[in-house]
């Protein structure tokens, strides 16, 4: 789910219709931890690289 909140900010939907039209459940909060939550894990996995 993190992957799909993260996707959605990524084209462009906000944090409001994330939460209206796709996931209820959720709060501004929460999305906002799991967009950190994704850089963090994308930073860790690919420091490095290349």
């Amino acid at each position: 789910m993190v992957s799909d909140v993260v996707e959605l900010l990524g084209a462009g939907v906000s944090i409001e219709e994330i939460v209206r039209d796709y996931y209820p459940g959720l709060n501004e909060e929460m999305i906002r931890e799991a967009e950190m939550y994704y850089k963090g894990t994308f930073e860790k996995n690919f420091v490095g690289v290349g």
